[in-house]
């Protein structure tokens, strides 16, 4: 991730300097916070347990339902809850996180109360990426234990819950009235689905990707803030790929493959890495905030302390068999 961040933002700031803010300091602090949040986070989680950041994402997941019952303000709120987070989509991105951690807990009752808590608060932020990735998840853990299929059908349950009691949420949710249309049965406009789909935001920029694919086209050109488009791209892949050129993005791919490999080879004695592993690498591909957003790279950095830990306790095994 050193490497991957020096490749970008000095790729990105060279290629075409008018991408630069205008005042170069942001653009500095901005360098600087990242590489603290990845040099000193890193330190920090390598000494931080999975009980113990499950247990932060639990407490921050309920921020969302003590969004809705303290702090709901019908002037701005639209729906969508966020809690803490202030964002819909990222708070759904947490409790998805902790929905993968969940299955790290040994406690079977324990681990049922997570799994229903982070479902009833990702399902409060409306948010379609939550939706999806919440279905993967609950698909790949069946291999873990068949029983795991019952989590699945008590998420169906409240969902179902969410569309027949809706009405008594603070503000209704257009995808809540969606939803709601195509359980009974009625039509839906393909084109309020459709609205404000990540497909169509990435199509804005494929021109431009394909006009300078080698070292891209410059720093923030594809975060909503130049003349390709007003809207953001909305994945970091090709956010990466579209300032700082396939090389830089060939690294950030091979990042995250070698997570998914290694996450696999201990599938079966910690299968929630791999579950976590998958939530994030589709959640870059909604979002185009990696570099700024703590979140993820907190998560990414954790993966890779917890593979980095399997790897020192098999090499301790091995030495004291032999």
């Amino acid at each position: 991730m050193i490497v991957i961040g020096l490749l970008f933002f000095s790729i990105s700031s060279i290629v075409n300097d008018k991408y630069i803010p205008e005042e170069t300091k942001d653009f500095i602090m901005f360098i600087i916070k990242y590489f603290i949040t990845v040099i000193c986070g890193y330190e920090l989680l390598k000494n931080t347990t999975t009980r113990e950041i499950t247990l932060f994402l639990c407490l921050g997941a309920l921020t969302i339902l003590m969004q809705i019952l303290l702090f709901n303000n019908p002037l701005i709120d639209y729906g969508r809850y966020s809690g803490f987070y202030l964002n819909p989509n990222v708070a759904g991105f947490i409790c998805l996180v902790g929905y993968g951690m969940s299955f790290a807990n040994q406690n079977k009752n324990f681990r049922l109360f997570l799994q229903i808590v982070f479902t009833i608060m990702g399902l409060l932020t409306f948010s379609r990426t939550f939706i999806l990735l919440w279905l993967l998840t609950n698909l790949i853990s069946i291999k873990i234990d068949i029983k795991n299929s019952r989590v699945l059908l008590y998420g169906f349950g409240l969902l179902t819950a969410f569309v027949i009691f809706g009405e008594f949420l603070p503000v209704k949710n257009p995808r809540l009235d969606q939803m709601s249309a195509i359980l009974k049965g009625e039509k839906v406009k393909t084109t309020e689905i459709n609205e404000d789909s990540r497909t169509e935001t990435w199509s804005l920029y494929y021109d431009a990707l394909l006009d300078h694919p080698i070292l891209g086209n410059g720093y923030n050109s594809f975060s909503g803030e130049s003349s390709i488009s007003s809207v953001g791209v909305h994945n970091s892949f090709l956010k990466i790929w579209g300032e700082a050129g396939i090389f830089v993005f060939i690294l950030f791919i091979i990042m995250y493959l070698l997570m998914i490999k290694q996450s696999l080879q201990l599938f079966e004695e910690s299968p929630h890495l791999f579950l976590i592993v998958i939530a994030v690498i589709l959640f870059l591909t909604t979002n185009h905030n990696f570099f700024d957003n703590g979140y993820i790279l907190f998560i990414s950095m954790w993966i890779q302390a917890e593979i980095s830990k399997h790897k020192i306790e098999e090499q301790s095994t091995e030495i004291i068999s032999e």
